[in-house]
């Protein structure tokens, strides 16, 4: 039978033991200590309970049977398995993953009705007064006071944009104009996703005539006349958006002005994030949100209370992402999925994200959401010369995908511009190269590839960077951890790095660079087994037992010119073509080199070497690299002695 919409509550309304246990003995908790409390419910017990009386398993059985379905990946763990948390803010039901799927609340301005805490409703649309009243209250109370944002732009050697796209509402266009130094700070800028095919209209040597006498905003693509809408909504009429301020078939413009992203974002007044956007001709104002359902009226005394559920909103700030997880538990939104756009939220003293669920603030001294809920940690450069922050960014900004492989340090450079002012050593291809061995530079050499099933990585067939930089590669990367403890040695030293850059930026795009090193290369042979499960463990070396090579790409054995053989990167296409080759590839026992880079001990007391792997390059006298291994230190005493010699990686 279908409960009532409405039910008198008395004082003595029946709970079941589970319910009953919660409401008096959980202290209610916030801040870090919000998720202890939990009970582990299952969907029979509940709807028994509920059967039976429970008015709040009735509410949990309500919000469930409308929101989810059985099929539903999040709905189980288990046999009908899932897990409710009381904590300050939240009463929250979660699934399969540990995410906060279902949130159960009392309507803003009603009693609190059990331990469901009350919560504003959202507005329906990004395009709502809401939405708009609670931006611009963010913004004023940032730029009245809030001085460590205020000087976020401050301390770098500014090289000012050339263009910038000024509103004109009497008239309904955009009109290019020349950028002048008395706009910093007056102009808001666009983070968003091209999409796959080009927008409708850019800036060309076609198009800039016509740009400068002013177009109609109509004529914008969708998700550019959003922002162009919004940006005079929340008061300004100047606005700075790539694909119109750059003159996008002119190389030399096109070079010249992006690397004036780490200028262009800082110096931003707000930067819009059109996060939920696929696609410059998608538009997100309009698009309708989740709405909440009402589950009951419940009468407190001469009181009504209304108890609500939603979709608890998983992007933007609140997105459940660690950077170990599976592709699936990220929970991307379109722009969190694109690697230009991590560089132009962590510059961006201010920014609004208008996510698919609702607006988030986040500036240097507070975030805040229009759904009032905590949010998680948001990644910012920071001062450290750890680089800590560095390699927490590079983790995330290789995830990303760049429609260009050239772009992969130019899509960087505004952020490697900034924390240059406080990493020690010298930007060399992405790897901060300091004079004498650090963690810094060593943990920077010794990065590997994330093994994922989604996004294998590959091997351009353009030059990217020398093959001991991340760079080099297309695909995810983490950083050996090992070189920042306290016992760890250094067993390579760096005599000199030579990077010729392709632009006049120093940290954008690489034409090529070296790396001349002073290390013991210990002699291995290499075997290659195709291995569609295990990429990363597909070839094996000998030294002078089986150990595991952890390969940066597919690999292959070529013939040099004195008729030797040595195995070097195989080129792929793409990502697909990349996935093809580790599942195929096959070839004999091969010479390789091992190169010992740190050695560290762990509390057993067994000290471990960490090393790259490199073949002879077939083209230029020296070495490429190929991957990682590491294995106990007796092992590499075993195989020859500790002679050191000079050698160049390429």
């Amino acid at each position: 039978m279908a409960a009532p919409a409405s039910w008198l509550l008395p004082a003595s309304a029946e709970l079941c033991s589970g319910c009953a246990w919660e409401r008096d003995n959980h202290a209610t908790t916030s801040g870090k200590d919000m998720y202890r409390s939990g009970l582990y419910r299952y969907l029979g017990p509940v709807r028994k309970a509920a059967g039976e009386g429970c008015w709040v398993c009735g509410l949990i059985l309500a919000a469930v049977e409308r929101f989810w379905t059985p099929e539903d990946p999040e709905f189980m763990a288990g046999p009908g398995e899932f897990r409710v948390r009381y904590h300050a803010e939240r009463f929250t039901i979660h699934g399969q993953r540990g995410h906060p799927i279902l949130q159960i609340y009392s309507a803003e301005g009603q009693p609190q009705v059990y331990r469901f805490p009350r919560a504003a409703e959202l507005p329906s649309q990004a395009s709502s007064a809401g939405t708009c009243k609670f931006v611009k209250g963010c913004l004023d109370e940032c730029v009245r006071n809030h001085t460590t944002c205020r000087s976020a732009s401050q301390g770098l050697d500014e090289k000012w944009p050339k263009r910038i796209l000024e509103i004109d509402p009497a008239r309904s266009q955009v009109r290019l104009v020349d950028f002048g130094e008395s706009m910093d700070q007056r102009y808001t800028a666009l983070s968003y996703c091209w999409g796959l095919g080009e927008p409708s209209l850019q800036a060309t040597t076609t198009t800039l005539p016509a740009l400068k006498d002013g177009v109609s905003t109509g004529a914008l693509p969708r998700t550019i006349q959003d922002v162009v809408r919004f940006s005079l909504r929340i008061g300004s009429n100047l606005i700075w958006i790539d694909s119109l301020c750059i003159i996008q078939n002119d190389p030399a413009d096109w070079d010249e002005e992006s690397c004036k992203m780490s200028t262009v974002y800082r110096h931003a007044l707000l930067t819009i994030v059109a996060s939920s956007a696929a696609s410059c001709n998608e538009g997100f104002l309009e698009r309708e949100r989740d709405a909440s359902v009402l589950l009951r009226e419940v009468q407190l005394g001469d009181r009504w209370t209304e108890v609500r559920a939603r979709k608890v909103l998983q992007s933007g700030h609140h997105r459940p992402y660690r950077y170990n997880s599976s592709p699936e538990d990220r929970r991307l939104e379109p722009v969190d999925t694109r690697g230009w756009t991590l560089q132009e939220r962590l510059l961006s003293p201010r920014s609004v994200v208008l996510t698919a669920g609702e607006a988030q603030w986040a500036c240097g001294a507070a975030q805040a959401c229009e759904c009032g809920q905590a949010p998680s940690e948001v990644t910012t450069p920071q001062t450290s010369t750890s680089g800590d922050e560095w390699f927490r960014i590079l983790v995330d900004y290789t995830t990303r995908n760049l429609t260009k492989d050239t772009d992969r340090l130019i899509a960087l450079a505004g952020v490697s511009k900034v924390m240059a002012r406080s990493l020690p050593g010298k930007f060399s291809a992405g790897v901060w190269v300091t004079p004498e061995p650090t963690s810094l530079t060593m943990r920077g050499l010794l990065w590997h590839r994330i093994v994922e099933i989604m996004r294998p990585s590959y091997s351009p067939r353009k030059y990217l960077a020398p093959s001991w930089s991340w760079a080099s590669i297309a695909g995810e990367v983490t950083h050996v951890e090992a070189a920042t403890v306290a016992s760890c040695s250094h067993l390579s030293w760096i005599l000199e790095v030579d990077i010729t850059t392709g632009t006049a930026d120093p940290f954008g795009r690489v034409a090529f660079g070296f790396m001349r090193m002073k290390g013991t290369l210990l002699r291995a042979t290499m075997r290659w087994s195709p291995s569609p499960q295990w990429k990363a463990s597909a070839a094996t070396l000998t030294f002078p037992g089986g150990i595991y090579c952890h390969v940066d790409v597919p690999l292959e054995r070529v013939q040099m010119p004195d008729g030797g053989f040595t195995v070097q990167r195989r080129v792929a296409l793409n990502m697909e073509d990349s996935d093809n080759l580790f599942s195929v590839l096959e070839f004999p026992e091969t010479d390789v080199y091992v190169l010992p880079m740190i050695s560290y001990g762990t509390d057993s007391g067994t000290r471990w070497i960490e090393a790259l792997v490199l073949g002879r390059s077939p083209t230029l006298p020296g070495y490429q690299r190929l991957g990682t291994t590491s294995f106990r230190s007796r092992a590499a005493e075993s195989v020859q002695a500790n002679v050191a010699e000079e050698f160049c990686i390429f």
